[in-house]
């Protein structure tokens, strides 16, 4: 009696088991070939895109404004003052003016300052004058709509509008200094 193993053909076994002969073969066969392709095609393009076809002209006036402002030093009557360090204002929740409808602003604030001694003004704005900066920011700021403060140009309003409350506030005759920047952290309206 034959063994049925025996039977077998080698073509049988080989439509079974088919062989991989090298590493290209692999590749294909593992589908990593395909979209390995298309991430170096979409990095590619946008390389292409942003250094050849549409490269930034405004960088070198950029620079050139960057170094010119170095040299000069910054305004004037801030010499004397520490470098400009960032100041976190504690979140605040407001109920906003809004007719028939209660809308609110969520708003957290980072101050940028530049004083004679910042960690004078710091300790401050985290101890008593952190209250009576939050009063201002709740009464000043409970007197607009929410529909003027979605729009970016309300929001630059605000912004310039806070920037001069905070720097009337925090320095004063004692306190010398000013407040030259105000970046929103968090804002949201409803």
């Amino acid at each position: 009696m034959a063994d049925p193993k025996d039977d077998e053909t080698p073509e049988a076994t080989e439509e079974q088991e088919p062989k991989a002969d090298g590493a290209l073969s692999k590749l294909l066969g593992s589908k990593v070939l395909l979209p390995a392709i298309g991430a170096v095609g979409a990095v590619g393009l946008s390389f292409l895109f942003t250094f050849v076809l549409f490269p930034m002209e405004a960088t070198e006036g950029a620079e050139e404004e960057i170094e010119e402002e170095a040299e000069e030093g910054s305004d004037p009557d801030l010499e004397g003052y520490e470098p400009a360090t960032l100041v976190d204002l504690p979140r605040v929740q407001i109920t906003l003016a809004d007719e028939g409808r209660e809308g609110f602003l969520r708003i957290e604030l980072k101050l940028e300052i530049r004083a004679e001694v910042t960690s004078e003004v710091v300790d401050g704005i985290a101890g008593e004058l952190g209250i009576v900066i939050r009063d201002a920011l709740i009464t000043h700021i409970s007197g607009k709509q929410s529909g003027e403060l979605k729009t970016t140009e309300g929001k630059e309003i605000l912004k310039l509008e806070l920037m001069e409350l905070l720097d009337s506030l925090i320095f004063n005759d004692e306190r010398k200094g000013k407040v030259t920047g105000l970046y929103f952290h968090d804002l949201l309206v409803q």
